[in-house]
């Protein structure tokens, strides 16, 4: 459990398991952190060396079995550092002040329990959930486990099963602050607000009818033949096909517009492009290229410009809308 340090041995293995550790945290270099070969360094303030010498008082006091004591210890030539060398505790249970906190030092409690079971109670049960690891040959008990554990970060013969910056980062239980893993993922989903979008798009052929529009005369230095030769070949002369592009492109184009505004109001830059380059999707299907022209600088805008610029560059296209209706109704206004 990362930081309050403890081991729990499972069955048979406690005995052979405190020897190997012991022999090894014999073995380790406590020296200055720069000492070429030193394994572990120094403890990080004189208070902080005291507590955790307080907490082994607090386990032989419990009444655990010190088999490696780490307090005394002197480096040579840094008489006065703050070091501890490695303590080991056996016999620990879950009423000692050494198993309930966390300690922040160099001090393995190791727990014995009889059965996996017992071992998986244990763990859910303490107050702090960040991280455990479980080391078995076994996959059965390794699956079992990572499902039944009540704890953030699972390793499975892994130490410290600290994840990749693309995961959550935290624990459960008391080792979390607040409501949220800001690390990973969870951290990214918070600050980000989110929009679901639903859309149907019907055949010409089914586009319920409109009311009439009123009638408007387009500016004649917007609606020259040149910016509406395209527009006009594609209609025709044909006023079932007038009106059922006027009905659609009313029909569509309009609330998009509509929610372009809003979007450039609150400052949704990703939006306000999304539905530029759907706009100009549909202003090239009915041949409309000035429009076309007007939201493909939109869309390109929306990655860069600063919010005036953008807010000039709607309202051209929102003109240019318009003149493209007027000029549809005025060109085939018996088709209504």
């Amino acid at each position: 459990m990362l930081a309050n340090s403890v081991a729990v041995a499972v069955g048979h293995i406690a005995d052979e398991l405190v020897d190997k550790v012991a022999t090894r945290a014999r073995a380790l270099r406590v020296n200055d952190g720069e000492a070429e070969g030193a394994d572990m360094g120094p403890i990080v303030t004189a208070e902080a060396k005291q507590r955790i010498e307080g907490y082994i008082a607090s386990g032989v006091e419990q009444g655990a079995t010190l088999v490696m004591d780490g307090r005394g210890l002197v480096v040579p030539g840094r008489e006065q550092g703050y070091f501890l060398g490695a303590s080991l505790f056996d016999n620990v249970t879950p009423d000692m002040k050494i198993y309930r906190e966390e300690i922040f030092g160099p001090v393995l409690c190791v727990v014995r329990v009889d059965t996996f079971a017992e071992a998986v109670e244990l763990v859910n049960s303490h107050a702090f959930g960040n991280g455990v690891a479980c080391y078995t040959r076994d996959g059965r008990t390794a699956q079992e486990f990572a499902q039944k554990i009540q704890i953030g970060m699972v390793g499975i013969n892994v130490p410290l099963p600290v994840p990749m910056a693309w995961h959550s980062f935290g624990g459960w239980k008391q080792s979390l602050f607040g409501d949220h893993h800001s690390y990973g993922e969870e951290g990214v989903r918070f600050y980000t607000r989110y929009k679901s979008v639903m859309q149907r798009w019907l055949p010409l052929d089914q586009a319920p009818a409109l009311s009439e529009r009123s009638k408007k005369k387009p500016d004649a230095e917007h609606s020259s033949p040149v910016s509406f030769s395209t527009l006009s070949s594609f209609l025709g002369e044909d006023p079932a096909k007038h009106q059922e592009y006027l009905q659609y492109f009313t029909q569509q184009a309009s609330p998009m517009l509509q929610q372009a505004t809003i979007e450039l109001s609150n400052s949704h830059r990703s939006e306000l492009r999304s539905l530029a380059h759907q706009l100009k999707a549909m202003a090239k299907s009915i041949g409309a290229n000035a429009l076309a022209d007007k939201t493909l600088q939109l869309e390109k805008a929306a990655e860069v410009s600063d919010w005036s610029a953008l807010r000039e560059l709607l309202n051209a296209v929102q003109q240019e809308f318009e003149l493209v209706l007027a000029f549809i109704e005025q060109r085939y206004g018996a088709a209504n």
